[in-house]
């Protein structure tokens, strides 16, 4: 049985040495206590700087309390303003958003300042390599974009997205560290045990920690941190239906910064097919992306398995604008091309399907408009497979064509 109250107790600061520092604090739930740590680490970036940041562990615990209807104490003073903001616009909101969680109280000290609170330190990019990141970064680097916005340091997170595994990790982190490496850009690791709190699943929760992740940056390392759209301004018209908290990340970052922290997202003009349209004119950048929804081991030694669901459709548009065979150092294209049939039909399905995938949908639109063709049995049994009036009606048409 949870209290009523979750407590967020005083910070201890650890510091291994110049280049790592761990903050941690107790948080007692009744007459348990377990402890959330935050821990930040650069091998290029001086961090004696890097003070604790109560606000990191609020929004860290907010949506776990939100889950059992806990109200959250902290000890240590926050910012006024994103107290403000939290009780007042962001708690509200995603009580609007989702039936499972119940408005809750965050209560605290509140910081005083005798000064504006001038914005210290970089420009921080999170990086997956992801097509979303690597997109970011192509835009926030490029001449167009004004100097406030070019990326001065990257930040890899690790607060819960490894679900495959310590492998999936270490890949992910190798190919970031080569990428940040390559433009001589600082890298910042972070570390935090926030997703063993409970609360929301990861894809309904992202955004929160990671602007917890984007304060524990603050000051010492970051006065902006940015995060890539994985949603486009397309779906916006459907909100009710979206559950990936990313969809509402031009919405909350601003309740979740203050004066001397913005947390910004980057790329909601662009669906999927038109950031790797994008991404193909910095043919620097291919060779980083990661996209592969498979563990480490069921790669086939390639970046990308080829055969995922990410990878597939990725590959179905290079191939649909006559560049699939430029990918094959990163992606493994003969795995896809040996089971392009079966792909085609899942293709499909995916788009077709009572609760369709806006990707597949989006991926279907990008062969049709540069001319591509996913073929008549697999669109044919892949409608089928789907089940829905719409599909079986359109298969049967298919079908009579070929007659």
């Amino acid at each position: 049985m949870t209290s009523e109250v979750l407590k967020i107790g005083q910070i201890t600061t650890i510091r291994r040495d110049l280049h790592a520092v761990e903050h941690t604090a107790p948080v007692e739930d009744g007459s348990t206590q377990r402890v959330l740590s935050f821990r930040v680490e650069c091998d290029t970036l001086p961090l004696d700087e890097v003070a604790a940041q109560p606000e990191a562990f609020v929004l860290a615990l907010l949506m776990p309390c939100m889950a059992t209807g806990q109200n959250l104490v902290c000890e240590a003073p926050i910012d006024g303003q994103l107290l403000y903001n939290l009780n007042t616009q962001l708690v509200p909101f995603l009580c609007s958003r989702y039936s499972s969680l119940t408005p809750v109280k965050i209560m605290a000290p509140t910081k005083s300042f005798a000064h504006p609170d001038v914005a210290r330190g970089r420009h921080v990019l999170a990086m997956s390599c992801g097509l979303d990141a690597l997109t970011a970064y192509a835009e926030l680097s490029g001449p167009d974009s004004p100097p406030a916005l070019q990326p001065e340091a990257l930040l890899f997170n690790d607060i819960g997205a490894f679900g495959r595994g310590e492998a999936k990790r270490v890949h992910d982190l190798e190919l970031v560290e080569q990428f940040a490496k390559d433009r001589a850009l600082p890298l910042v690791r972070l570390t935090s045990n926030m997703g063993e709190f409970g609360g929301p699943s990861y894809p309904e929760a992202y955004s929160c920690r990671g602007a917890a992740a984007a304060w524990a940056l603050k000051g010492g390392v970051a006065r902006k941190v940015t995060y890539a759209s994985g949603t486009d301004y397309v779906h916006m018209g459907c909100l009710n239906q979206m559950t990936d908290m990313g969809a509402f990340d031009p919405i909350i970052f601003p309740m979740m910064g203050s004066s001397g922290l913005e947390i910004y997202s980057s790329g909601f003009r662009h669906t999927r097919s038109s950031k790797f349209e994008l991404l193909l004119t910095h043919p620097e950048l291919m060779g980083y992306l990661n996209t592969c929804l498979r563990s480490v081991d069921r790669k086939g030694g390639f970046i990308n398995c080829g055969q995922c669901k990410k990878c597939s459709e990725l590959l179905f548009r290079a191939e649909a604008m006559g560049c699939l065979d430029a990918l094959a150092p990163s992606f493994n294209v003969e795995a896809f091309k040996k089971t392009r049939w079966f792909l085609a039909e899942k293709l499909v399905y995916n788009a077709y399907k009572p609760s369709p995938s806006d990707n597949s949908i989006d991926t279907l639109d990008s062969i049709a408009r540069h001319g591509g063709r996913v073929g008549v049995s697999g669109r044919v049994l892949g409608l089928i497979a789907a089940g829905t009036k719409r599909g079986v009606s359109r298969a049967k048409r298919l079908v009579g064509v070929v007659r």
